[in-house]
């Protein structure tokens, strides 16, 4: 019986000679193959993920840091949220609305993982890296806002 594979094997005879390198149509998640490129590297073991992650993790986990040390612990009831040169001071909040903004890296960072780890598996992976960049990016803005914030509110 020919399953459309070029040596007319079934797919586990295909896999156990090696001929069947590609992914299943099924995905990782299901058929329990991980996300491998060609020469063996895993997602997490692929270089450009694993500083991309490393980095937007530490710049998060900064950011939440500067955030607390700089701007909550000396807030007295309200702080400038956001400074226009024209206007001045236009959005007061509360000092845990700060928190949002490196929560909101940490969140977009938290679901382009999977959606990268995905990508990875059925060998996209540039797209795989665009969305780790732009976690890194957002990381990264995060980090610039929080330092702007804690200038402002000092």
């Amino acid at each position: 019986m020919n399953t459309g594979f070029p040596t007319g094997k079934t797919e586990e005879e295909a896999e156990a000679s090696g001929v069947f390198r590609g992914p299943s149509p099924v995905g990782p998640s299901v058929s329990g193959e991980s996300a491998e490129t060609d020469d063996g590297a895993t997602f997490f073991g692929n270089p450009l993920v694993l500083s991309l992650l490393s980095a937007s993790a530490a710049i998060i986990l900064l950011s939440f840091v500067a955030t607390y040390v700089f701007v909550m612990r000396g807030a007295s009831g309200t702080i400038v949220l956001h400074f226009n040169v024209y206007f001045g001071v236009d959005i007061v909040g509360s000092p845990w609305q700060a928190l949002l903004i490196p929560g909101m890296a940490l969140l977009f960072l938290l679901l382009n993982l999977p959606l990268a780890y995905r990508f990875y598996a059925v060998r996209e992976r540039v797209a795989a890296h665009i969305l780790l960049f732009a976690s890194f990016f957002a990381a990264l803005l995060s980090g610039v806002v929080t330092a702007a914030l804690s200038l402002i509110n000092s």
